[in-house]
C-alpha cells in the first residue's frame, strides 16, 4: 500500500505484513510478530513481559521442588541426631 500527499506524490511505502508469519514469530519468541507488524513498542512490552512472567514462574517451580528437597533433608538430619540448621 502506498500513501501520497496532495500532489499525488508518493510519501510512504506501508509494509503489509504477512498474518502467518506473524503468528509464526509471535509463537516462537512473544513479542517479535508485533515487531515484525511495526509496533517495536508493543511488542517489547510483551517480551519483558513474558520473560518476567516465565523467570517467576519457573522461580516458584524451582522453590518448590527445594523447600520439598530441604524437608526430607530436615527429617533425615533429625533422625540420625544430627541437630544441625
Amino acid at each position: 500500500m502506498k500513501l501520497y500527499d496532495e500532489n499525488g506524490k508518493q510519501i510512504v511505502n506501508v509494509h503489509k505484513p504477512n498474518i502467518g508469519l506473524s503468528i509464526i514469530l509471535s509463537v516462537l519468541i512473544p513479542g517479535l510478530g508485533q515487531i515484525y507488524c511495526g509496533k517495536i513498542g508493543r511488542g517489547v512490552i510483551i517480551l519483558f513481559g513474558t520473560t518476567i512472567l516465565w523467570i517467576t514462574i519457573i522461580g516458584a517451580i524451582v522453590a518448590y521442588f527445594w523447600q520439598i528437597y530441604d524437608a526430607k533433608k530436615v527429617a533425615e538430619n533429625l533422625n540420625n541426631d544430627n541437630f544441625t540448621i
